[in-house]
């Protein structure tokens, strides 16, 4: 089930929030203040965009539920609509420093092989990346999720939210109960807010 709309405000939602990390011109922020300062609440558009997932997410477990499809059916398609472009993301941004300092060679002359911290990865380092598990480490000193994935690409942290909902989905799907489960995660979830 496709809900064109909320395509369209996650959308928006993803646009305000690379504003908020987009460096605008003194220029701009000086001729255009209150637009400014409504591109720099792009920070809002994260929830927004979780919101409007999470309507899209329950409505795929509760379309699941109305076709008889088994939790692993639900599973398999939630896991090809995330995993596949994501493992292509980590290929591409594994690269970029590479490619950006053999393109750097052509004005240089020289290449330097660039260290980024990922080259120090073990395997298991790698498995909690590749599976989005990394966010449940407990790093000394890192208290935000972004920041569990800085050493890579600090966006991925939004993946793994979204895996969770899609596992906590396939659980309501397993009780058979969407709705009375998402309003009970929802009611246990209300005071975390607050830490």
């Amino acid at each position: 089930m496709r809900f064109i709309n909320i395509e369209v405000l996650r959308g928006f939602a993803a646009i305000w929030v690379f504003c908020f990390h987009f460096s605008f011109s003194n220029s701009f922020q000086t001729s255009f203040p209150i637009f400014y300062n409504v591109l720099k609440a792009g920070h809002l558009g994260v929830p927004m965009f979780f919101v409007l997932s999470g309507f899209c997410i329950t409505a795929s477990a509760v379309g699941s539920h109305r076709k008889h499809y088994s939790v692993w059916d639900f599973f398999k398609r939630r896991f090809k609509r995330i995993y596949p472009s994501y493992w292509f993301s980590i290929l591409i941004v594994a690269c970029v420093p590479f490619v950006m300092e053999f393109l750097s060679a052509f004005k240089t002359g020289a290449f330097v092989c660039p260290t980024p911290e990922y080259l120090g990865y073990n395997l298991e380092d790698w498995i909690k990346l590749l599976t989005l598990t990394q966010v449940f480490e407990v790093f000394p000193g890192i208290p935000t999720l972004d920041k569990k994935f800085s050493s890579f690409n600090g966006v991925y942290w939004s993946l793994a939210i979204e895996v969770q909902f899609y596992l906590a989905m396939g659980i309501a799907l397993w009780m058979r109960r969407v709705y009375p489960f998402v309003l009970g995660l929802t009611i246990v979830s209300i005071p975390f807010t607050f830490f």
